[in-house]
């Protein structure tokens, strides 16, 4: 409707009265809210003469609580400094919302792209935060205007209750169109960031529904240039992958599939945010998906098992337990070549590809004593590598057990 209007005016102040005449002992016909758009048929007074299409009601509002705008391309470059102005406004959102509104009807097809889409995006986002957070607290009744508002421009924001609380959280569809238009990175992980928010997933999704949004979770995410984000933005996308994943390991293993592709996924993408570019607000959120690969990172070493065995009071082996085809199969890995003497072979830990396993080997042969630490492969048993000390190799360094780091003799 807004389109064929020639002259609009969007409120600028909460709570402004919309008045029977233009003074101020008139009757009180409504009150309108930030982000309320307002069609202009005259002024009179400091008043001017409106029409509210949205409650369809007529009559006059003060001259300084709203700004008007000609509706045609003439206004796009203003409506839009101001749009960049609100972007990052806390609570102004509803405000900002609106000129976002009358920008989109007043500018060409030529001007509109994904910065307009991803500022909308991001301040329908920020208001369903600011939902979520201060339900049931003081100053509902604006923030409830404010929601009110913003629908009425068809940004959807739902809520549903999710662990004793309301949660809000804005559908996205601003995001979408992010992803569809040429974007730069940045915006591009921003849409994807808020596009797959774990908070967000109502907890009445059932398992084949879940199961199938997390693939398409994964898929937008995975879609983002990492490598060409700022260390910050590359550690949230990385975050929320390792989330994404631990999350489908785990469907996979109730659907009977084998998990350990995405258990390994999710470890690889914990393991490479760069934890000296972590932002301070990601700390939680880097706990939080730390928790939850935790809960998943058996599905990345479920297929093996590693038993020490002492079978002499100066020998300790390895049984290696490994799930084939047709179901688990044991090799015993010894110390050294020459049978038992005296020497010990310590487990220390998976490479989360779950192909190879480190150990760390001492024994005496020939009258000498012999210290390695070794990648082995899980296929053949094979030794792949060898060094003196661990830190010659790489996955020593990235995928030691902590705890037989912290027991081990073999370093000393």
């Amino acid at each position: 409707m807004l389109a064929a209007l020639v002259l609009v005016a969007i409120v600028t102040q909460d709570q402004t009265p919309l008045r029977a005449a233009p003074r101020e002992s008139a009757l009180q016909q409504t009150v309108l809210w930030q982000g309320d758009t307002l069609e202009v048929r005259g002024e009179q007074l400091d008043y001017v003469e409106v029409y509210d299409h949205r409650r369809e009601r007529a009559g006059y509002v003060q001259t300084w609580r709203v700004r008007p705008y000609p509706l045609d391309p003439s206004s796009a470059p203003e409506l839009l400094a101001v749009v960049r102005f609100l972007r990052d406004s806390p609570g102004m959102e509803a405000l900002g919302i609106g000129y976002v509104a009358l920008f989109l009807k007043a500018a060409p097809a030529e001007a509109i792209g994904a910065e307009i889409f991803d500022t909308l995006g991001t301040m329908a986002e920020r208001l369903a935060r600011r939902a979520s957070a201060r339900r049931n607290k003081p100053g509902d009744e604006v923030l409830a205007a404010h929601l009110e508002v913003t629908a009425g421009y068809g940004v959807q924001i739902r809520g549903f209750e999710k662990e004793g609380r309301v949660q809000f959280c804005y559908e996205g569809d601003a995001f979408r169109r992010v992803l569809a238009f040429p974007s730069t990175e940045e915006q591009h992980a921003r849409a994807a960031l808020a596009l797959t928010r774990p908070e967000c997933v109502s907890p009445d999704v059932g398992p084949v529904q879940r199961y199938e949004l997390d693939l398409w979770r994964a898929e937008v995410l995975d879609r983002v240039a990492v490598d060409r984000l700022p260390g910050y933005l590359g550690n949230r996308i990385r975050l929320r992958r390792a989330g994404v994943w631990a999350s489908l390991a785990f469907h996979r293993t109730r659907r009977g599939d084998s998990p350990q592709e995405a258990a390994t996924r999710a470890l690889q993408e914990l393991a490479g945010v760069n934890k000296a570019e972590l932002a301070e607000d990601d700390r939680t959120a880097y706990t939080e998906a730390a928790v939850r690969v935790g809960t998943s990172r058996w599905a990345a070493e479920g297929t093996a098992l590693a038993l020490a065995v002492q079978p002499l009071d100066t020998w300790r082996e390895l049984w290696i337990f490994r799930k084939g085809d047709v179901g688990w199969t044991v090799d015993v890995l010894a110390p050294g070549a020459n049978g038992p003497d005296l020497g010990y072979l310590d487990f220390a830990g998976w490479v989360p590809d779950g192909t190879r396993m480190l150990a760390a080997r001492e024994a005496r042969t020939d009258g000498k004593f012999k210290r390695s630490f070794e990648i082995i492969r899980l296929d053949t048993l094979e030794v792949e590598k060898q060094a003196e000390s661990p830190e010659a190799l790489t996955p020593f360094y990235r995928w030691q057990d902590p705890e037989w780091k912290r027991q081990t003799l073999a370093i000393r």
